[in-house]
């Protein structure tokens, strides 16, 4: 890995979390140039979920987001999380270009793509997607603690996901402080070399990672990505 990067995911996870979506877009556009100008890596700005809860409460246009959003945002790419563009139904795979398409249209540039069980094939197919309509895909591999999510596993995961496009990492849930210990597992796993997966952990805005020996990280409103993970003290 070849640095440390920072992707802001304040306007999108920040009051998802928190708010249950309710920031408006009239509360994003004042701090968007300030937000361009911090040198993030990516700006995370809107997921499916946002489409629904802008057009029957906020009584907002999503798509007018997006791109009041992108002309004030000139420098950083808008990102959106795109695994699911429904979170209990099965999308059709038409529908889900369809999204994929608006989005590219009204001005987000890179996708976070997550696959429920971290296969390959699931992350492919929504790759090439991205790929299609002019939009950067980036992979995202879930962490979770089971006898089934060993080391040995993620080490795997990040081999295929790498494969593919530069791969990002999501503990959702705050259950552990993901990249010091995995990203060290990953690097010696894969012979101390990840140079084209850049690992992210991406906290909730909402969790509080604790570290062993009740070692806290503080809850960010940023992912970061960690060149040289050390194991925690």
């Amino acid at each position: 890995m070849d640095g440390i990067k920072f992707v802001d995911t304040t306007i999108r996870d920040g009051h998802q979390s928190l708010w249950a979506e309710n920031m408006s877009t009239g509360m994003m556009l004042p701090v968007a140039e300030r937000l361009d100008q911090a040198g993030f890596d990516a700006i995370e700005l809107i997921s499916s979920s946002h489409l629904k809860k802008c057009v029957r409460e906020l009584k907002e246009d999503p798509w007018a987001r997006v791109r009041l959003m992108r002309e004030r945002v000139k420098r950083t790419p808008l990102r959106l999380n795109a695994g699911r563009f429904s979170a209990f139904d099965i999308t059709p795979r038409s529908m889900y270009r369809l999204f994929m398409e608006r989005m590219a249209a009204n001005g987000i540039r890179e996708a976070r793509i997550s696959e429920e069980w971290n296969e390959l094939e699931g992350w492919r197919w929504k790759c090439e997607v991205a790929h299609d309509v002019g939009i950067n895909p980036v992979p995202n591999i879930i962490y979770s603690v089971s006898p089934k999510h060993t080391d040995e596993y993620f080490a795997e995961r990040t081999r295929h996901a790498a494969l593919l496009d530069d791969t990002c990492g999501s503990d959702r849930a705050g259950i552990h402080a993901a990249a010091p210990r995995v990203c060290l597992s990953l690097r010696r796993l894969n012979h101390g070399s990840m140079s084209k997966a850049a690992w992210r952990s991406c906290p909730s805005l909402s969790s509080t990672p604790t570290f062993p020996a009740g070692k806290t990280l503080p809850a960010t409103g940023t992912s970061a990505c960690a060149a040289s993970p050390r194991e925690p003290t």
